[in-house]
């Protein structure tokens, strides 16, 4: 699942010749914290495989073939504080305390830069492929269960396509404004359009 998860992430930037230089930074961003928790999640598979080396000899000499790469990925202390804090919830840590997501990054070591981000989940890619190469019957007894699904999803209770956003979102917003009316609830307007400019790219007229 880390591979497919992986796979689909890299495929898409691939489709790029410099994923930095043509999407929006917003966008970039976004793919990156997406990278971060793929990462994350190959270090917490990885190292559970340690505990079935004793029983599967297929482990040992890939599990040493890959410590470089682990190692690499490694180097980012911070990265699994910044997954728990930060990507997956709300900026506390797991005593309760705040956490600002900047503090993290320069205090434990995050990867700042997209490129770094982009190198490590290629890192994680290749592990995973020497990896799976000791597994390929099991693998492969599975693989098509996950790639080859062509059954159409129902979209309900959610809408299916762009054109049905714009209706839903405002049939939703209309309840919601009724209920703050109904509470004596107001929004001040000069906060509300600064909130609102947040929305647009920088340099785009608000």
């Amino acid at each position: 699942m880390v591979a497919q998860e992986g796979q689909i992430l890299l495929r898409g930037l691939n489709h790029y010749r410099d994923a930095a230089a043509s999407l929006n930074e917003d966008i970039l961003f976004s793919l990156a914290n997406q990278a971060s928790i793929i990462i994350c999640k190959f270090l917490e598979v990885w190292n559970s495989t340690g505990r079935h080396a004793k029983t599967d000899t297929r482990l040992v000499p890939r599990r040493r073939a890959v410590q470089p790469i682990v190692d690499r990925i490694s180097v980012w202390k911070g990265l699994d504080l910044f997954r728990n804090c930060t990507l997956a919830h709300p900026y506390v840590t797991s005593d309760g305390k705040l956490v600002a997501p900047k503090t993290i990054i320069r205090q434990y070591g995050v990867p700042s830069y997209h490129a770094e981000v982009i190198l490590l989940l290629r890192l994680v890619h290749y592990a995973v492929l020497v990896f799976l190469s000791g597994f390929q019957e099991e693998f492969l007894s599975v693989w098509p269960l996950d790639t080859k699904d062509a059954t159409r999803l129902d979209p309900s209770p959610g809408i299916e396509n762009g054109r049905q956003i714009d209706p839903e979102l405002q049939r939703v917003l209309a309840l919601t404004d009724a209920l703050l009316v109904q509470g004596g609830i107001t929004i001040d307007q000069a906060f509300g359009r600064e909130f609102e400019s947040r929305l647009k790219a920088p340099g785009e007229l608000r």
